[in-house]
């Protein structure tokens, strides 16, 4: 006999956990299904991890920075394997939290990889169940190029499963996760290479962040390639050689040798056997396509966080997680504001923004604009050797100040 749901949920990430929590505190009969482990990218291979790992690179800093306040220490040792195992037992833990969370809540957890059997019929192994509403929140993967010696390469997922600290890694890509690791794993002590097809990181950004933080990554000793892609991968005997081609005039080409090669190129979902085609669910850009109340080309099926848009933010798919389940069974819708989304960059040091850069805000409100900005060393480092400085703006329309 088929068991009956009155939402099903694929996915136990963020976007997922909230939505069949939220559902099933308000009546509905909820099952999850996940074939990894439940958390998703940012409890299990995203955010957490990445910022334990960015609070250890931050203690390479300490006995330059204890100097110049009367405090001596020897030279820092860092355990690479004893730290990926503290942080491995830390994601573990942070796991059993969320199973526990939504068997609190009354969601049936199914373990197995999900696939549409009929219109409101999912498939996860040999078990059929069927729901009125269903929820696609599988979020999205790293991606890698499609060239040769490709998969000698990591993504950002294979890199948190390293036994061993890279000695030179070579890291493609200049958004949030390539710059994040780039600076993180120089602090830690590796050699760093970055390579960008443009001459500044971060593009969307404001200017003044991305001249900031690629100033920041080269004065820690991290390499950068501007304009430049990788054509192909060879392996030599111990390590790998990446080749390069720079876009400029003439093209110029060269070679990187290194024991270690992170693609962090874009991500996208991996919908396998899901079969969104045979359900006619729409897909564009590889997303699943979806209007202002997450619904897809099909009315009972939703989809929501980074399998079905570009802001892939924990706290965005937690919300949309939870107004779905409002508008599906409860009263309490919030309408989602994507413009004014808050968001960090953990970089060393970090940097974060809100609302319109300073080329949106004139393309939007052109001749109605002022910028001020500021440079200072903070008061944490005028005793020390340490020249980084702080950077800050504030844009203003200035008819409304």
């Amino acid at each position: 006999m088929t068991e009956s749901y009155d939402m099903i949920v694929i996915g136990a990430g963020s976007g997922g956990v909230s939505c069949a929590r939220r559902a099933a505190l308000l009546g509905a009969k909820t099952a999850i299904i996940e074939s990894n482990e439940v958390g998703g990218t940012c409890v299990i291979r995203g955010c957490v991890p990445k910022k334990l790992t960015w609070y250890a690179s931050q203690f390479s800093k300490i006995p330059e920075l204890a100097k110049g306040y009367g405090w001596s220490f020897s030279k820092p040792i860092f355990d690479w394997p004893k730290f990926v195992e503290s942080r491995h037992h830390e994601v573990s833990r942070l796991s059993q939290i969320y199973i526990g969370m939504l068997k609190k809540a009354g969601v049936t957890l199914i373990k197995g990889r999900a696939s549409f059997k009929s219109a409101h019929q999912i498939s996860v192994g040999n078990k059929i169940i069927s729901g009125k509403h269903i929820v696609i929140a599988i979020g999205n993967e790293g991606i890698l190029p499609d060239i040769s010696g490709a998969n000698h390469a990591m993504t950002s997922r294979q890199l948190f499963e390293c036994e061993t600290q890279p000695k030179h890694i070579v890291i493609i890509g200049g958004g949030y996760i390539g710059v994040e690791f780039a600076a993180i794993l120089k602090e830690l002590g590796s050699n760093v290479t970055l390579v960008i097809r443009r001459d500044l990181v971060l593009r969307g950004f404001d200017e003044m962040i991305r001249e900031a933080v690629q100033s920041n990554l080269q004065e820690s000793g991290v390499q950068i390639c501007i304009n430049s892609e990788v054509s192909r991968i060879s392996k030599s005997k111990k390590d790998y050689d990446i080749h390069l081609q720079t876009n400029c005039n003439p093209i110029k080409t060269s070679q990187i040798t290194a024991d270690a090669i992170l693609f962090a190129i874009g991500r996208k979902p991996d919908f396998g056997p899901l079969g969104l085609d045979d359900m006619g669910v729409k897909t564009a850009h590889g997303l699943v396509s979806i209007d202002k109340n997450y619904a897809t080309s099909v009315p009972h099926i939703y989809a929501l966080g980074d399998c079905a848009n570009h802001k892939n933010l924990t706290p965005v798919a937690i919300a949309e997680g939870r107004d779905l389940s409002e508008k599906l069974f409860g009263k309490k819708r919030r309408i989602i504001d994507y413009d004014t989304i808050p968001t960090a960059i953990f970089s060393v040091p970090e940097a974060g923004t809100v609302g319109l850069s300073e080329d949106v805000a004139l393309e939007a409100y052109p001749n109605d604009i002022i910028c001020y900005q500021s440079q200072f060393k903070p008061l944490k480092y005028t005793l020390t050797d340490i020249n980084k400085k702080s950077v800050v703006k504030l844009v203003v329309q200035k008819s409304t100040n």
